[in-house]
């Protein structure tokens, strides 16, 4: 009966359940019995051949139970936050990498657009000169008295027409280029500077009327309005040259061309150009503003903040699991001494066990029966510990003293009982599980301290007024140091039944005491700031978060933010060499189209007629030429062109020579030909071969030589060696395909350079923005989805090894009750001293509770 077993336990039941555990004997087989029947456990207990569990249905209830304990709200709770709240942050980052790419890549294209503008409306200006030149060449050979065919005049009137043609169309091409974009579906408008260029009325230029009485028509627009009409009169000149041939230079579209194309609209182009150069230059300037902007926002806040956010998940998540571990390591040391020798099988779990009657709320003990199984089972397990320490002591008054459980019963010594050692701080051993027919083996842990013991206690806290007993003189104080580590003599856990024995109340044994203390030290850390950077300590026992755990959650988060620091560094660089090359873009570009206009003044110089008109042209020729040397001179060797002292752009430009190593080999050290169509070039025994194969800085310099040549020559010599003679010659033979052709290809490096560095720098972001998508996929697959399954098959598996605890401890009080004083002292942030009873008070409730009710014999292993 209950009320019988549990107040009749220490007089009748209690000292021959005692000598039968403790001496294994046969016969006190009948009330072992009696204890398997109240339990709802079938055990046979031999210490000399060991024991065996075997599990039934109302094990598996408390497995179930256990279970919902150790894998519910207190570890659910943190492990499904860390997975929503990792799905967050990592949507978060990968969003905001997106972002970022879209921005690069806006910003990049932006950065094409405007190197493309600046060599656009560089060939622009050049193909206005060539359509100058074909104009005047076509007119002036189809004259009566030129009869000289060679040279210039060489060529027959359809290829000038072709040739003309092909310009024009060059023409319209670029300059719709500059005016509109590269697309059809969209036009990016130019710089509010350059557009007023392109579309104010502010630019003066002359258009020819042949009426009866021929007049000049002074008109006003932009450079879309004048280069339009351009390019119009130039398709006119198509029809009107081959059809009057030697008058079309007295053609009012004659006159346009010439006056037009070498005054007003070069002057706008040129405007236009170092306006573009000049934006294109600060818009290298905003990119890396835009590019260290990413950096602080993306890599050095959003993602810092995310993975400081991440850290902190992952560390409420692994203080959720240490509470299951802790519950396992508070369990009384005689416990852990007894499940380290035990081998039993967990049976499969029945649909038809219900615990509906067995919630967690309950106060009272998962097992029924009398009290007396718990109590004496309790003091049986703790003589022999006792006794056990009193042997390995070697004698004094301890060993020679009778141990006493409940009601005085003298419990006889038995075998003594051999345990390893460990180590107070060492970390408690894995459990491994061996497959086994009809269920699960389970080998319960070693113990994780050998010789401290727990404290057993109700589930039930003492009720209020119940006096805190003082110790007998004599009895040790405490296990715990006021900084939490244990003092070298610790009490014993014979000491400890002698002093439970002597308490008014009765009861059970509880932990060594400590002074001021009302939860009798069994969680206790060592200061407010040491124990949240370390643990908690139970037990001697230290429990840490797994540094490995928080190093493979934090590791790709860390690595992943590196290379994003690493990726935007690099960019920087890149970009902090982009303005030289832009530099150096802008004076080929200035090369290209001033050596043609070279070529067109140099042939009105020779086409002329009177003294006054060579005069003219002389005088542009030659300042021409001073331009053009002052350009060469700069983009060879650096610094800054007179023709740059009065415009917007008045940046520095690199000396290319010595800059760029493939720009050095294209114009002193490459001995090919230039020319786009080799076929036509010149073979070995050409008077020219020697010039044309030798790099393009001889055929420079040898271009310029021969035109200050004809700006020296007198009237006589240009009239009568024009564009037959020497100078003029080597413009038509050298300068006119590969001289104009490799400073084309020449002006195409920097472009290609530019771009290509662009390119690197779009690569790098899209290979980032792959292997981050990856990376997130990985993530998931291998750290954070395998992790959180480990957690819980974890929880079921310290269910498994807690469900072998003896009926004796009222293991699930015991979990509960280590949850609620951990998450309590989480809270909080302070010791748990000022939050429980001491177990000496609750041990004088326990015996109140057993005198007054049959269901006394439930403890609780107070953690």
């Amino acid at each position: 009966g209950g009320e019988a077993g549990g107040g009749g336990a220490n007089a009748d039941g209690g000292g021959g359940g005692g000598d039968k555990w403790d001496k294994g004997s046969d016969a006190g087989e009948s009330s072992a019995e009696g204890s398997q029947a109240a339990s709802g456990i079938t055990t046979s207990t031999d210490m000399q051949s060991g024991t065996e569990l075997i599990i039934d249905s109302r094990r598996c209830r408390l497995l179930k139970a256990l279970t919902k304990q150790l894998a519910g709200p207190v570890l659910m709770t943190p492990m499904e936050r860390l997975r929503l709240h990792s799905y967050l942050l990592l949507a978060v980052m990968v969003a905001t990498h997106v972002v970022a790419y879209i921005v690069m890549t806006v910003l990049i294209s932006e950065q094409y657009h405007d190197i493309n503008l600046v060599h656009r409306q560089a060939l622009a200006m050049d193909r206005s000169q060539l359509i100058a030149v074909r104009a005047m060449m076509g007119a002036f050979c189809e004259r009566a008295n030129v009869t000289d065919k060679v040279s210039v005049c060489a060529n027959s009137l359809n290829f000038t027409m072709n040739k003309l043609r092909e310009n024009v169309n060059l023409m319209e091409k670029h300059h719709q280029y500059v005016f509109f974009g590269d697309s059809r579906n969209s036009i990016m408008k130019l710089m509010p500077e350059v557009y007023d260029i392109w579309t104010s009325h502010q630019l003066e230029y002359h258009s020819y009327l042949d009426t009866a009485q021929p007049r000049v028509l002074t008109a006003f627009g932009g450079a879309w309005v004048l280069g339009n009409r351009y390019i119009a009169a130039a398709r006119e000149a198509l029809y009107w040259l081959p059809n009057i041939r030697e008058k079309y230079r007295l053609h009012r579209t004659y006159q346009f061309l010439i006056d037009n194309g070498l005054g007003p609209l070069f002057v706008a182009y040129a405007k236009s150009l170092d306006l573009l150069v000049d934006s294109a230059w600060r818009a290298v300037d905003q990119l890396r503003i835009a590019l260290i902007t990413l950096l602080v926002v993306e890599p050095l806040f959003v993602q810092c903040c995310c993975l400081a956010y991440e850290w902190i998940l992952v560390q409420r998540l692994e203080r959720a699991r240490l509470m299951g571990i802790l519950a396992m390591v508070g369990l009384p040391a005689p416990v852990l001494r007894q499940l380290a020798t035990k081998e039993a099988k967990v049976l499969d779990d029945s649909d038809d066990d219900d615990d509906d009657g067995d919630s967690d709320n309950d106060d009272g003990g998962e097992r029924e029966g009398g009290a007396s199984g718990g109590a004496s089972g309790n003091e049986k397990m703790l003589a022999t510990a006792a006794q056990d320490d009193v042997r390995a002591g070697g004698g004094g008054a301890a060993a020679d003293a009778n141990l006493t459980a409940g009601g005085g019963a003298t419990a006889a010594p038995p075998r003594p009982l051999k345990f390893r050692s460990v180590k107070k701080s060492e970390p408690f051993p894995q459990s491994d599980a061996s497959p086994m027919k009809g269920g699960r083996r389970v080998r319960t842990p070693p113990d994780a301290a050998d010789g401290t013991t727990s404290d057993l206690v109700r589930a039930d806290p003492p009720g209020v007024g119940e006096v805190v007993p003082e110790l007998p003189p004599g009895a040790r104080r405490s296990s715990w140091s006021p900084d939490g580590k244990r003092p070298p003599a610790a009490t014993s856990t014979a000491t400890a039944a002698r002093i439970a024995s002597d308490t008014p109340t009765g009861g059970v044994v509880g932990m060594p005491l400590r002074r001021g203390s009302r939860d009798g030290g069994s969680i206790q850390p060592r200061n407010k700031g040491e124990s949240h950077a370390r643990g908690l300590h139970i037990n001697g026992k230290q429990l840490v978060p797994s540094a490995a755990t928080v190093t493979k959650f934090m590791v790709p988060f860390v690595l992943w933010n590196m290379a994003l620091v690493i990726v935007y560094v690099v960019s920087l660089l890149q970009l902090n060499a982009m303005q030289g090359p832009l530099a150096s873009l802008n004076m080929a570009s200035h090369i290209i189209y001033r050596y043609t206009r070279v070529r067109a003044i140099a042939f009105g110089l020779v086409s002329q007629d009177d003294v006054t008109s060579r005069s003219l042209w002389r005088e542009m020729l030659r300042t021409e030429l001073r331009y053009f040397e002052s350009e060469y001179d700069a983009l060879m060797y650096g610094g800054i062109p007179i023709t740059q002292l009065d415009s917007v752009f008045k940046h520095s430009v690199p000396a290319s020579t010595f800059a760029s190593t493939s720009f050095a080999y294209e114009f002193f050290r490459n001995k090919r030909c230039f020319r786009y169509d080799q076929e036509e070039c010149l073979h070995t025994g050409d008077e020219y071969f020697e010039v044309t194969h030798n790099g393009l800085d001889v055929m420079v310099r040898r271009m310029l030589a021969e035109m200050n040549l004809l700006v020296a020559d007198a009237d006589e010599d240009i009239v009568t060696r024009g564009y037959n003679g020497t100078r003029y010659m080597y413009m038509y033979k050298v300068g006119g395909n590969d001289l104009y052709e490799g400073l084309q290809q020449a002006a195409q490096l920097f472009v290609d350079y530019s771009i290509s560095r662009y390119d690197q720098v779009g690569t790098l972001h899209t290979i980032l923005l792959a292997v981050t998508i990856v990376l997130v996929l990985l993530y998931l697959l291998f750290v954070l989805w395998p992790h959180l399954a480990r957690l819980q098959k974890d929880a079921t598996r310290q269910s498994a090894l807690l469900s072998h605890v003896p009926p004796e401890v009222d293991v699930r009080s015991h979990v509960r009750a280590v949850f609620k004083r951990t998450i309590a002292w989480q809270k909080g942030g302070r010791a748990l001293a000022g939050r429980g009873r001491s177990a000496a008070a609750t041990a004088a409730g326990m015996g109140a509770a057993t005198s007054g009710s049959g269901n006394g014999g439930s403890l609780a292993a107070g953690a």
